[in-house]
């Protein structure tokens, strides 16, 4: 289950940004001063082979592949984040709904809206 990270670095100037965490999903959420989400960024598949999916209230939504920069025998390297292109997966779409389920209901139909999922119903 998404649980909230509460200590998140706030940079001046940029809307308020929430994070929520669990072992599969990171969502980062970023909000206008009336609380409205501007911006999401939902990662999953953490452990096998990273992607992220991106929306911006200018931007629309878009999809990458994150390379997290592990290469055996040399350094790590920085990640990399490529553009993908290719739409979320069913099963990852029945994953983050479970695991959303603790998570602001108001936050959670934002990002199931915007990439074309009927809201997550409320725990209980």
């Amino acid at each position: 289950m998404l649980i909230e990270i509460k200590a998140v670095r706030q940079l001046e100037g940029q809307p308020h940004k929430r994070w929520f965490n669990d072992a599969e999903f990171d969502l980062f959420t970023w909000h206008r001063s009336d609380g409205s989400v501007c911006r999401f960024e939902l990662c999953f598949d953490k452990h096998l082979g990273e992607r992220t999916v991106r929306w911006d209230a200018r931007e629309g939504v878009e999809t990458f592949n994150v390379d997290d920069g592990d290469v055996t025998g040399r350094y790590k390297m920085a990640p990399l984040v490529t553009t993908d292109g290719s739409p979320i997966e069913a099963r990852i779409i029945d994953r983050f709904r479970n695991a959303a389920r603790d998570v602001d209901p108001a936050i959670v139909a934002v990002v199931c809206s915007r990439l074309g999922l009927p809201p997550v119903q409320p725990a209980g």
